[in-house]
């Protein structure tokens, strides 16, 4: 994780394909001894809003700012964002696993659907009319709203059958196959699929050596 004080360098990484699952990546080697972490303060939380467009530069600015004055609601902000991070998880890693999501799990995501839903507005962006939230530095869940209502827009869409936790040992991240074939098995063939693909020539060669 990096360490880098200037706003503009970049922490996180966005493998994804869909806000939610760009937010659920946040926490990294889920099923290992010991998962890490990436959302350690409320600044953290902003800078992935930041780095994920979820947020303007201008917008991050102010909830820090904002977060600095009012510091147990930024922890609490950041608490309730994790607790919406882990059950967005359950939900798409059950619907990965072709298994039907508790039924807890649907009702925490629905209540912060409305949540997020009723501090909307409508807004004009080009030609079109959009739900978005208004610029209020006292919104320190601001970024929560935006991933429940993507996680609304996802479970709603037509891509369900596309999205898929990666097979590479401890990770679990969770994506969206936009390949052709629909056969993407992880979240980054550079590391996760090398890495699956290292193990796998392993094991050969060891039976190999053994038989």
């Amino acid at each position: 994780m990096s360490n880098c004080a200037d706003v503009e360098c970049e922490q996180f990484q966005f493998l994804g394909g869909w806000l939610c699952l760009d937010f659920v990546n946040t926490l990294d080697e889920r099923s290992s001894a010991s998962p890490i972490e990436s959302l350690l303060s409320y600044s953290d939380l902003t800078r992935w809003g930041l780095e994920s467009e979820a947020l303007t530069q201008h917008q991050t600015e102010g909830l820090i700012s904002s977060s600095t004055a009012r510091a147990q609601d930024a922890a609490l902000a950041l608490t309730t964002a994790i607790d919406l991070r882990e059950t967005i998880f359950r939900i798409f890693f059950a619907l990965t696993q072709d298994e039907a999501p508790d039924d807890l799990d649907i009702a925490a995501l629905h209540t912060a659907i409305v949540d997020a839903t009723a501090n909307s507005e409508l807004a004009a962006k080009s030609d079109r009319f959009i739900l978005d939230w208004p610029d209020d530095p006292d919104a320190l869940d601001r970024v929560t709203w935006a991933v429940a209502q993507s996680a609304a827009n996802l479970l709603t869409s037509g891509f369900l059958d596309r999205v898929k936790a990666c097979d590479e040992g401890p990770c679990r991240w969770i994506f969206l196959d936009t390949s052709r074939n629909g056969r993407r098995r992880w979240c980054d063939m550079k590391v996760c699929g090398n890495r699956a693909k290292a193990r796998a020539h392993y094991q050969r060669q060891k039976s190999a050596s053994e038989g």
